[in-house]
């Protein structure tokens, strides 16, 4: 329940404070006398957008602070609160800034504007010309069944699991479409790893065969020269072997005589051991060489199968080894494309039995929840001196001929599953039913919407809330007027009500009376005023609205 509202700086209104009672709370006034402004003070602390031009012309800030007891609302709706408050006492807040930033709180602890409107929800709803247009678009009436049948949970469901089948039915498709491309890339992938894998590249192998090549490519120029160097180390005649043997025997008779030159016969001796292992060294060198026309040939094939892996796979061996590395990485994260859509078929068929599954429970609920409503409802309108009204609902459905089995035929599954709908109303005994939103007059729409909110309170037990009605009497007078009035009160006893009125008959079944009303100010500014009326008081009012033109503009 609203127990107190301060406002300050909101469009003409320069500073209000007022206290709300339970029950049937009025608002009246002139037209254009400013009302409107107390239900957007009510809108802005409850979440809706504000902007900076809401600002009174001249005030820095945009301040409403709106003061709720929760005492008696359910306890599940009251656990919503409970980090923001342990007393059951709620105080919603913002502050607009001339530079247009915003700031809500609750219990001064700041909130987002989403997570403000899930909790306020529980708090309060406004209901105006905003509902009367959503009731009037066939879309959302659907959402009015689904409201009274408390199916919003399934509702939930059903849009989750559209939304997996959606997802699992693209990827699929785009699969498959690319199937042809994605196996050949694939196949093109395998081809190259296996391609390098059987080439074996190593790091430095090139230079190795490139040395090898060369040798083999000399081996006949290799042997003469070592057969020649053979000959001068060892040759019969004036041999390297010889003269060194000959130095030898003459440094060591002149090493015998003096024994500083025993230095120089070591270097002899070194030089006759160096002179045995560079004849040995090349003995077997020459021995090791062969000249083999087939291993050349091998030879260079193997280094043209590495240099057509280089050109191909980066320029260089290391480049190559890369891009093996790569491909076996890839190919380990896209598995077979067959083996892909063969998994993704599999979940498809899996999410499309959760959704037909989930998707036909609400779709029975809904069907069930209609039948009611159409009971409850002609009672409701009866009350609201609509006495020979008809009122059903009808299912929609579009085919498919892919879509999901129900009842025979094959629907187009949706996320609100396997319907759409529309009211029909008649208002007039023997009048067939029709589209409310082609056949039912702006009173007439104002009673369905009276009579659909009170139904769902009374189903929902959403007792105890804040419930505000802004000329939802448009079109409506007479008897039908005290009807409504009838219709308000009973509402009234189990939720709070703020009605803003032309109605004099809705002002006399009110518990408290607030009237708006402008005023010039001592500086000639024109200032709005909300002011709560005692017994006299109320009586001049109600007089005044007798007065009045049937028909009244919003403000």
């Amino acid at each position: 329940m609203l127990t107190r509202i301060k406002i300050k700086g909101l469009a003409l209104l320069d500073k209000a404070e007022v206290d709300l009672k339970p029950g049937l709370n009025v608002l009246t006034g002139e037209t254009g006398g400013g009302k409107s402004i107390f239900v957007k003070a009510i809108s802005l602390v409850l979440g809706e957008r504000a902007e900076k031009d809401n600002i009174r012309h001249g005030s820095e800030s945009l301040e409403v602070e709106a003061h709720f007891d929760i005492n008696k609302l359910s306890k599940p709706d009251r656990l919503k609160f409970e980090n923001y408050s342990s007393d059951n006492k709620i105080c919603l807040s913002i502050i607009v800034s001339k530079e247009g930033s915003s700031k809500s709180k609750i219990n001064n602890i700041q909130i987002g504007k989403t997570k403000l409107q899930q909790l306020s929800s529980s708090l309060a709803e406004i209901v105006g010309q905003h509902s009367s247009q959503m009731l009037m678009d066939e879309e959302n009436h659907l959402d009015y069944l689904d409201q009274y049948g408390n199916h919003l949970e399934l509702c939930n469901q059903v849009a989750d699991l559209f939304y997996q089948y959606k997802t699992v039915s693209d990827k699929l498709n785009l699969l498959v479409r690319k199937k042809e491309e994605l196996i050949a890339a694939r196949e093109l992938g395998q081809f190259q790893k296996n391609e390098l894998e059987k080439a074996d590249l190593q790091i430095g192998q090139e230079e190795k065969l490139k040395n090898e090549l060369s040798v083999l490519n000399s081996a006949r120029l290799l042997m003469q020269s070592t057969s020649q160097i053979l000959n001068i180390i060892s040759s019969e005649e004036h041999s390297l072997t010889d003269l060194i043997n000959s130095i030898t025997f003459e440094t060591r008779k002149m090493a015998d005589k003096d024994k500083s030159l025993d230095k120089q016969m070591e270097r002899v001796n070194d030089l006759k051991f160096e002179v045995e292992e560079i004849r040995s060294a090349f003995e077997q060198y020459g021995s090791s060489l062969v000249d083999d026309p087939k291993k050349i040939e091998e030879l260079n094939d193997r280094l043209d199968e590495i240099y057509r892996m280089k050109s191909k796979y980066g320029g260089s061996e290391e480049a190559a080894l890369n891009k093996l590395d790569e491909l076996k990485q890839q190919l380990m994260a896209n598995p077979d494309v067959e083996k892909q859509i063969s998994e993704l078929e599999k979940e498809k068929h899996k999410v499309r039995k959760q959704y037909q599954k989930i998707a036909s429970e609400l779709s029975l609920k809904r069907k069930n929840a209609a039948k009611l409503l159409r009971k409850t409802i002609i009672k409701e309108l009866k009350d609201l001196s609509i006495d020979n009204s008809d009122f059903d609902f009808q299912f929609l459905y579009e085919e498919d001929e892919n879509g999901i089995s129900s009842n025979g035929i094959k629907i187009k599954p949706t996320e609100g599953g396997f319907e759409t709908g529309r009211i029909l109303f008649s208002a007039n005994k023997g009048e067939p039913l029709k589209s409310l939103v082609k056949t039912a007059s702006g009173g007439e729409i104002s009673r369905v919407l009276l009579a659909l909110i009170s139904i769902r309170s009374k189903k929902l037990k959403q007792n105890h809330r804040l419930l505000v009605f802004d000329e939802v009497d448009s079109g409506i007078g007479g008897q039908t007027a005290h009807k409504l009035a009838e219709k308000l009160k009973s509402l009234s006893g189990s939720n709070q009500l703020i009605v803003v009125t032309h109605l004099h008959q809705i002002a006399r079944a009110a518990d408290y009376h607030l009237v708006a009303s402008k005023f010039e100010d001592k500086n000639k500014r024109t200032v709005i005023q909300l002011k709560s009326l005692d017994t006299g008081e109320i009586a001049g009012e109600i007089k005044r609205m007798i007065a009045l033109p049937e028909e009244q503009n919003k403000d």
